[in-house]
């Protein structure tokens, strides 16, 4: 097929947005304001049959199984006020009040996490005396450490590793058996070489030093998040998820583009600049053209569509970006076959117990969703991350059995489960390691001589649901301000 999507190059700006995941959808109803009255033609590709991304939940077991984030952080304001926009107020949930905290394995056995670490609260030393996880030295490590890291401050710079910052305080053993599997864990990149700056806001503001802090996506400051209390009356979780499963967001949010054309299984494959203006080059020979484009995916295909005639550095910059593939493993399993008590959120698996799998959510104790009440639990188990670099991601199969592995040595269950789906992302998360802040401004610097094409996803801003939103709605603001429609604020 040959020819162009749209009318005439004349008339309104027009914009492409590329990618349907979260960051491209939100660009999608930022601009919808203008795009529903026709002052923005808005067309959105996407190369998968479906939006949403590694956003997607399976309901098929008569339980939400989630193969992406199963949460979000409402203290960032952008989903906050996303969710509150579309409607969705009155469908968040919250983790039960039964769930009481996660645990994390160490020789055969599971540990209550020491309240020393948890998202804006961190105790003092004391908090650990009572662990199981910590020998009594490294005990006495973190309790010097507390004492260093004041005279020391953590630099959440991208000068050095947090890695080897945290090593020289609080000890290997904490670090290996305690911080990593909380703090790395979440980004899927190994400690030692994880940017600080990509985790400052989970640290204590007395660890770290000031200056560095960073602010949300969207340029919020910390504390003055939207909330959907005013809206529904009451204040939301600090960590929320909706009844109907996270795939019930993208979806209500494509549903709810009147402005925007969203095409989907329309692969681009290109992306041309034609003196002011572009042109998107399609996979099935068709092309479109733009005033301003919003490329909502990774660096790599990113630059893949700017490709050579694209600015070198930003290109360059763009395809050294690392990201592995992640693979979730949902699961069903009789209450009777789980010889533990499932009292809490779930287990986290450092990487030093050498077990295939990096986490497992005891999914039907942590939300607040109704149970089936037929005597079966959901679980869900993260299969470890692997460097892109050197091994390829395990099949179905391989997957169903490294997760039961996982699920042996952890929980001691050995009966099959009655469902399990596997979710496999390819390249779904970016390392944010050691420079990664500082190539993303090269890109984003070199990029400058292309006009209005904005970069926007998880690459860029931060990885959470909130900074995926943040940078696809920001994205947009800047294409919208360049067409005089509001100032920029990002």
């Amino acid at each position: 097929m040959t020819g162009s999507v749209g009318g005439p190059a004349d008339g309104p700006p027009r914009v492409v947005i590329v990618g349907g995941g979260m960051a491209g959808l939100a660009a999608a109803w930022e601009l919808e304001r203008w795009s529903r009255t026709g002052e923005v033609v808005v067309d959105l590709f996407e190369a998968m049959p479906r939006v949403g991304g590694p956003v997607v939940t399976d309901l098929t077991s008569g339980f939400a199984l989630e193969g992406g984030p199963d949460s979000f952080l409402t203290t960032k304001p952008d989903l906050v006020g996303l969710v509150e926009e579309l409607g969705l107020a009155d469908s968040l949930i919250g983790v039960r009040e039964t769930a009481r905290g996660a645990l994390i394995f160490r020789a055969g056995r599971l540990h209550r996490i020491p309240p020393l670490i948890g998202v804006g609260f961190w105790s003092a030393a004391r908090s650990i005396r009572s662990t199981t996880l910590l020998s009594r030295a490294g005990k006495l490590r973190v309790a010097l450490g507390v004492l260093l890291v004041r005279l020391r401050p953590i630099r959440t710079d991208d000068g050095i590793p947090l890695g080897p910052q945290l090593r020289s305080r609080f000890g290997h053993e904490a670090v290996d058996w305690l911080f990593e599997p909380f703090l790395a864990g979440v980004h899927s990149t190994p400690i030692d070489v994880l940017s600080p700056s990509a985790v400052a806001p989970l640290l204590p503001a007395r660890w770290t030093a000031a200056a560095a802090r960073p602010l949300p996506a969207g340029g919020a400051p910390p504390g003055r998040s939207r909330s959907v209390a005013g809206a529904t009356g009451r204040r939301p979780p600090l960590f929320a998820s909706l009844r109907e499963g996270m795939e019930s967001l993208p979806r209500r949010l494509s549903e709810s583009l009147r402005g925007t054309r969203v095409h989907l299984g329309t692969r681009a494959v290109a992306l041309e600049r034609e003196g002011s203006s572009y042109r998107l080059r399609l996979e099935d020979g068709r092309s479109v053209g733009a005033d301003g484009v919003v490329l909502a995916v990774s660096g790599p295909d990113a630059a893949r569509l700017l490709g050579a005639a694209g600015p070198a550095d930003a290109t360059r910059a763009l395809d050294e970006v690392p990201r592995t593939p992640t693979v979730v493993v949902g699961l069903v399993v009789r209450r009777e076959d789980v010889p533990i008590p499932l009292t809490g959120t779930g287990v986290l698996v450092p990487p030093r117990t050498g077990l295939p799998i990096a986490a497992i959510t005891w999914l039907s104790s942590k939300w607040d969703r109704p149970d089936p009440g037929d005597g079966r639990v959901a679980l869900r188990a993260f299969l470890r991350p692997i460097d892109p670099r050197e091994a390829a991601p395990p099949s179905d199969s391989e997957a169903v059995e490294l997760a039961r592995e996982g699920l042996r040595h952890v929980m001691g269950i050995e009966a099959p489960p009655t469902h399990c789906v596997v979710f496999a992302h390819s390249r779904a998360i970016p390392w944010y390691e050691i420079g990664h802040a500082a190539r993303v401004e090269r890109a984003r610097r070199a990029l400058a001589a292309w006009p209005r094409v904005e970069l926007a996803g998880n690459t860029y801003d931060g990885i959470g649901l909130p900074d995926v939103v943040g940078s696809g709605r920001a994205a947009a603001r800047r294409l919208a301000a360049a067409f005089g429609k509001v100032p920029p604020r990002s």
